[in-house]
């Protein structure tokens, strides 16, 4: 009689990719998504954490206005240096981090941050679960009692599970306790998503076929942008080669994002 086959071993939780989506605008904001992911880490997880992880700002503008210098729109105008630190971004969160990660946890305290709602949209519609948390004692949409704890219940159903919990930060001490209790539900709810790591390798469950345009699009943008690039955007030369390559496919990378215009009439404006 044959030996039964071995059950094949799943891969280790300390695999998991998390994109931790937060606003990241100020010291409060910075500091608790900072907290939460390195207490994530300590258990084992990798995290995201597009601050951290991505391109220091004002370098990547001084580099896409080096680079753009010898560019110009179809028009012959120049080229907008901030308007390229923003589709360089947008490309790096939404098209490269995004979705290779293997699920996201989103603060959706208020006021709640556009680029979180947006983020959590995209990683509903690519199939990654999503852990949206809540520590707010403001409440416009209902009431603390509600089942989303006053949360608009759009931003609230792109999430796959919704944790309220109330940290008030007496202390600092029972902060890092609150913290703590906080990473150890997160744990136990990923447990129970039972996910195999994607390796960094962008998968579309929810998508029988293939993404929609506008996603496979991103990609290859990401691609031409990021690829081989990532491991150094840290570095002068990795930033470089970004804004470089920016420049070069300028016209395509920009295609996907809003045409601004202004109104010929004068716009009248109403007194009350």
């Amino acid at each position: 009689m044959s030996e039964p086959a071995a059950k094949k071993a799943k891969p280790a939780d300390k695999q998991l990719c998390i994109y931790m989506a937060s606003p990241l605008f100020c010291y409060r904001e910075t500091f608790a998504t900072i907290t939460l992911a390195e207490s994530l880490e300590e258990k084992g997880f990798k995290t995201i954490v597009p601050q951290r992880d991505g391109f220091v700002f004002a370098k990547l503008l001084q580099a896409l206005k080096t680079n753009l210098a010898t560019h110009k729109k179809e028009d012959g105008s120049s080229l907008d240096p901030m308007q390229a630190v923003y589709d360089v971004i947008y490309h790096l969160d939404m098209a490269e981090f995004l979705p290779k990660c293997d699920l996201v946890i989103a603060n959706i305290d208020e006021p709640p941050s556009p680029g979180v709602i947006v983020e959590i949209s995209y990683a509903k519609l690519m199939g990654i679960p999503v852990i949206g948390y809540r520590t707010e004692t403001r409440s416009p949409y209902g009431t603390l009692d509600d089942p989303l704890q006053g949360l608009h219940f759009f931003a609230g159903f792109q999430c796959d599970h919704f944790v309220k919990v109330f940290i008030p930060c007496p202390s600092l001490r029972e902060a890092k306790e609150d913290t703590e209790r906080l990473v150890q539900h997160f744990a136990k709810v990923i447990k129970q998503f039972d996910l195999t790591p994607k390796d960094g390798k962008p998968t579309f469950p929810l998508l029988e076929s293939s993404p929609p345009t506008l996603i496979t699009s991103l990609m290859d943008n990401a691609k031409t942008l990021f690829e081989g690039s990532t491991a150094n955007i840290h570095t002068e030369e990795g930033i470089q080669a970004v804004a470089k390559r920016y420049a070069d496919n300028h016209k395509a990378v920009s295609s996907l994002f809003t045409k601004l215009s202004t109104p010929d009439a004068k716009v009248t404006q109403i007194s009350f």
